[in-house]
């Protein structure tokens, strides 16, 4: 199968993608999109997995963490929809990540 573009799937060198873990990209990353472009979504949800910290003197190391960002809009969604809506992802990340 060929990609928009021609350029096909088995043409991706191995190593375009890689995981960082390196915590300054991703807090140098924008938490939501520019909010002076228009919406596609009423609702954007950004995932992304945040590298845990080294741990100093008292403190232990940390691992990874799932970090979720949603972006709602406030036409569509109530400020009671968006706690329903968090506390909801909140109970399904629990059954699926473990500590």
């Amino acid at each position: 199968m060929q990609a928009q573009g021609g350029m096909s799937a088995d043409s991706i060198p191995e190593d375009a993608w890689s995981i960082s873990t390196d915590r300054a990209v991703y807090e140098a990353l924008p938490e939501m999109p520019d909010p002076e472009l228009p919406r596609t979504y009423a609702l954007e949800v950004t995932l992304s997995v945040v590298p845990g910290e080294a741990g100093s003197g008292t403190e232990e190391a940390s691992g990874p963490q799932l970090s979720a960002h949603f972006n709602l809009a406030a036409g569509v969604f109530t400020p009671d929809d968006a706690e329903a809506l968090r506390a909801c992802w909140e109970e399904v990340a629990q059954g699926v990540v473990t500590p």
